[in-house]
């Protein structure tokens, strides 16, 4: 559900699991093309995670660099049920004339996520924020073809605080 600020929808979004046993699944029709975009967006998202859980593990000088790939078989497995989702997120811009209550407004308050990381693919608009460990915020400010990472709750504990999850907000 969207959540509101003194009447105006905030942000827009679209849930779904990548995996590929959800035939079922019924996609947006107003959106010509939207499942095979969304298909080949879900193939391409697993190999940089692939990638990027790999890195983990090397950077942990693990003896088995592929432990945390193990741990998300879903990657390799169609057959494994799936906690991946993707999220397309729309937020609406804040308009001047429009009437915000006083003091800080944001679109989506401070948090971190519970899993083991986030893919974030940014427009120009920003508008994104992260906490450091000192507790400041600082923008990520959006470049072009990149991704932001974002390590969640469940890579914190899994290697120990090593990797503390990100906190951030909108």
């Amino acid at each position: 559900m969207p959540t509101r600020i003194r009447g105006f929808t905030k942000r827009e979004g679209f849930d779904f699991s990548i995996d590929e046993t959800q035939e079922e699944f019924q996609y947006p029709s107003e959106i010509d093309g939207w499942c095979p975009i969304v298909k080949s967006f879900a193939e391409s998202v697993k190999l940089i995670s692939e990638v990027l859980l790999h890195a983990i593990a090397i950077h942990l000088n693990l003896e088995d660099e592929e432990f945390f790939i193990k741990l998300h078989t879903s990657l390799r497995e169609q057959a494994v049920d799936s906690a991946t989702n993707i999220r397309t997120s729309f937020y609406f811009p804040i308009k001047p004339s429009m009437e915000l209550p006083a003091g800080d407004v944001y679109r989506l308050l401070s948090h971190c996520d519970w899993g083991t990381m986030t893919l974030l693919f940014q427009d120009p608009a920003g508008g994104l924020e992260s906490q450091l460990l000192n507790g400041a915020w600082v923008p990520v400010h959006p470049i072009q073809n990149s991704i932001v990472v974002h390590l969640g709750q469940t890579m914190e504990f899994i290697t120990g605080g090593h990797f503390p999850a990100v906190v951030r907000r909108s």
